[in-house]
């Protein structure tokens, strides 16, 4: 028997697969406008619950109106139904809804994570439940309220808070047709099953080791200034964000040097400053599994090559180091590292660079820093990575596809495949 959330969930969902696309990218229109008419609001909530400088949180809220003008502006036209030639018969694709899609988010983008997957999943007729993190709850409670005031339906858009348990309580339920997660490997291999248990569409975005490759004829003014962006940008809890620095030996040194004092500039404070750059970890049970990687490597022999001398005190704040004197077997190399410590290592070719690259689990993003494109793109099409990219830190963007491969995920969010992953391909066929 059907439970009275399960029966709202179905008739939210239901009521707004009725509306037409073009109605459906006119909410997310208002949604994008409300975004950017909050986004302080938001910010400083973001601010609040997990310590994010409130210039990155802005950006962050930015972001998620973009997301939603991307997708109302280009959904009606790529939801189409379309004729598929060279079929037997004539035969027409339509993509429908599969019905609610449980959406299991982390806490370090709060609002873009909910935002980049439910705009896409929901403008293609979808409802969305929401799991968050426990970190993030206001967010959480906000982002529910925005769908609302944005017009979509009661129980269309709904945010539940539900512990592991309940989680695969839902994947078992009936009214859930799919699942998306975020996070850690570790937990998503456990989402995969339950979901497979059950037979449901499964998308996972997991973690990241992402390799910062810098040729011997990198331009390093520029790519110093880039490695501080890609390393410390939201504390370095980011599954894009660059984890493993791999440098030519011939400028090791230099690169060294001019990395350490760039990052030595770096604002640390207050996440209310708007001068902050860097404050505290979000937990400070990160904070704790980071100084273990950091410790156990160093017990291994790696060298704290550069620390920064911050006095700023909070009982979440980790001061960003650069470590060097790496091995391939340190676990700041091999796990992943979610915080403001950056690793460096060495090749002496790029051979060399290519496997300790591909030297991990993981396979989400990379990027290849070169004066000299023809020499960089052998590089990058050997990157087992789903992103890769040339003389520019990686980001994700509403146009084009992200997730990654190994263990960094299954399937893809954002642009067109985002759009694609929850629908149902459905064949008509016509007799002549």
């Amino acid at each position: 028997m059907m439970t009275g959330i399960e029966a709202v969930l179905e008739a939210g969902q239901s009521e707004w697969s009725k509306r037409t696309p073009k109605a459906r990218c006119e909410v997310f229109l208002t949604m994008a406008r409300l975004l950017l008419e909050r986004q302080e609001e938001y910010a400083a909530l973001i601010t609040q619950e997990m310590h994010k400088p409130i210039t990155q949180s802005l950006a962050e809220v930015k972001k998620c109106a973009t997301v939603c003008t991307y997708y109302a502006e280009i959904a009606e036209d790529r939801l189409k139904a379309s004729l598929l030639p060279g079929a037997a018969a004539k035969t027409e694709l339509r993509l429908e809804p599969l019905g609610t899609i449980l959406g299991v988010m982390p806490w370090n983008f709060p609002f873009w994570q909910v935002l980049r997957c439910a705009t896409p999943i929901m403008i293609a007729g979808n409802g969305f439940l929401l799991k968050h993190s426990p970190s993030t709850l206001g967010c959480a409670d906000a982002i529910e309220k925005l769908f609302l005031d944005a017009g979509v339906p009661e129980g269309s858009f709904k945010h539940i808070r539900m512990g592991v348990p309940e989680v695969h309580a839902w994947i078992e339920s009936k009214v859930v047709a799919g699942v998306t997660f975020t996070g850690s490997t570790s937990v998503g291999s456990k989402i995969a099953a339950s979901a497979g248990k059950h037979l449901k569409k499964v998308v996972l975005e997991l973690g990241g080791s992402d390799p910062f490759i810098v040729c011997e004829d990198a331009d390093l003014e520029k790519v110093t200034t880039e490695a501080v962006k890609a390393r410390f940008q939201n504390c370095g809890q980011s599954c894009i964000a660059a984890k493993r620095f791999l440098v030519h030996k011939n400028i090791l040194g230099e690169f060294l040097k001019k990395f350490a004092a760039k990052a030595a500039k770096l604002r640390i404070g207050s996440p209310q400053n708007p001068e902050t750059f860097l404050s505290g970890l979000a937990r400070v049970g990160l904070k704790k599994n980071l100084a273990k990687l950091v410790s156990e490597s160093i017990a291994l022999g790696a060298k704290v090559f550069w620390q920064h001398q911050s006095v700023w005190e909070h009982e979440n704040f980790y001061p960003p180091m650069i470590l060097s004197g790496l091995t391939k077997n340190m676990p700041v190399l091999t796990q992943e590292v979610f915080g403001p410590v950056a690793p460096v290592i060495s090749f002496d070719s790029y051979e060399e660079a290519i496997a300790l690259a591909n030297d991990t689990e993981f396979g989400l993003g990379a990027s290849v820093w070169s004066e000299d494109f023809e020499k960089a793109r052998p590089i990058m099409s050997r990157i087992q990575s789903g992103s890769v990219t040339f003389n520019t830190v990686l980001h994700s963007h509403p146009a084009v596809p992200f997730g990654g491969i190994k263990k960094s995920g299954i399937g893809r969010e954002l642009g067109n495949w985002g759009l694609w992953e929850f629908v149902n391909h459905k064949a008509y066929h016509f007799s002549e």
